[in-house]
């Protein structure tokens, strides 16, 4: 559960999960979900799907880099392909942080939870996901 990684300090907010500025046990992690992660595409932003067993339903920004063209400053779609056929097919790894704190004006200072990188079972440093050119 991804509270064995951040501690108690992280609750859920909405459909994600934050901690409050200076707290909670870690800032990165490992975690394998219990049942299978999904990528979604909302509103032009990666995000991973999974069910956390103690926090629920989450939806997570999803921030590797080798799913962007950075020179595009947009999604590399073939990249996500690939790496969505593995994840049907392959157990996965989440290495999942906490960003730097924020807030919109007037609110509390939150660490927010994200994805950083995906590890498949069977290519963990991912050259399966950046095709061969």
């Amino acid at each position: 559960m991804l509270t064995d990684i951040f501690g108690d300090a992280l609750d859920v907010d909405g459909r994600t999960a934050s901690m409050r500025e200076g707290t909670g046990a870690a800032s990165l992690g490992l975690y394998q979900p219990p049942g299978r992660a999904r990528v979604d595409r909302s509103f032009g932003k990666l995000r991973i799907t999974l069910k956390d067993g103690e926090l629920g339903a989450l939806s997570l920004p999803l921030t590797d880099l080798r799913l962007y063209d950075l020179e595009l400053r947009m999604i590399h779609e073939r990249r996500v392909e690939l790496l969505e056929d593995r994840i049907r097919r392959r157990n996965v790894l989440l290495s999942v942080g906490v960003g730097r704190a924020w807030a919109p004006e007037g609110d509390e200072p939150r660490h927010w939870l994200q994805v950083n990188n995906i590890h498949v079972d069977d290519d963990p440093c991912g050259q399966g996901v950046r095709p061969r050119d």
